[in-house]
């Protein structure tokens, strides 16, 4: 109530001196846009999140001699592509790819003349399953690990052409990019979260 009794003693005073001055001839000072100057170079309201708070690295993929970049928003999940060719709708601009994957993989990535490396997180390189999730791990007569049961039946629930999708993805990963996966039990979290992607309709991630 004190704070409303106070608002209207202060509308009174101004509309009062507004009065004054027209009575003496005298026209109060338009506002211009310069009084808020420092307000609107310096907004809380407009501080924008770094790179590296706002989004984490989502994958990499060469296509055609291009390299994509694909970013992940940590709060929305939305996912956008970064490229060196030209800089993306958010103003963001590959500027190079280095190191060896996935564990020194370095990404830098220029966004309003500042540079900014991103790097896989731990849990995109060896991803972690909650309890009762473990795949099952079986050896053919050679001591190679098997295709678990649990990859099998979500393999079996995709469609063919999201099947095709995901064993183009394995031949690029285990036969080319990563071969040491290809008889290993550590290529299950990968194959599952490529499965998953293809499933939601995204490109999945090259570990």
């Amino acid at each position: 109530m004190a704070s409303f009794a106070f608002r209207l003693v202060v509308l009174f005073a101004v509309l009062t001196v507004s009065a004054f001055g027209a009575e003496q001839g005298v026209a109060p000072k338009s506002v211009s846009s310069e009084h808020f100057s420092n307000l609107l170079n310096h907004s809380p309201f407009l501080r924008l999140l770094s790179l590296e708070e706002a989004y984490s690295l989502g994958g990499i993929a060469n296509i055609e001699g291009e390299t994509y970049v694909t970013l992940r928003n940590r709060k929305t999940k939305e996912r956008i592509t970064v490229i060196s060719e030209k800089e993306n709708e958010q103003g963001m601009q590959l500027v190079e790819v280095s190191g060896s994957y996935p564990e020194g993989v370095k990404v830098k990535v220029n966004f309003g003349g500042k540079e900014t490396i991103f790097a896989y997180e731990a849990s995109q390189i060896s991803p972690q399953f909650k309890p009762g999730q473990m795949d099952n791990v079986k050896y053919d007569k050679e001591g190679r690990v098997r295709t678990s049961d649990q990859l099998v039946k979500k393999y079996l629930t995709m469609n063919k052409d999201q099947q095709r999708i995901y064993l183009k993805w394995k031949e690029e990963v285990q036969l080319k990019k990563r071969p040491e996966l290809r008889y290993s039990k550590k290529r299950f979290p990968f194959a599952h979260q490529a499965m998953d992607a293809i499933k939601k309709g995204r490109s999945p991630d090259r570990p």
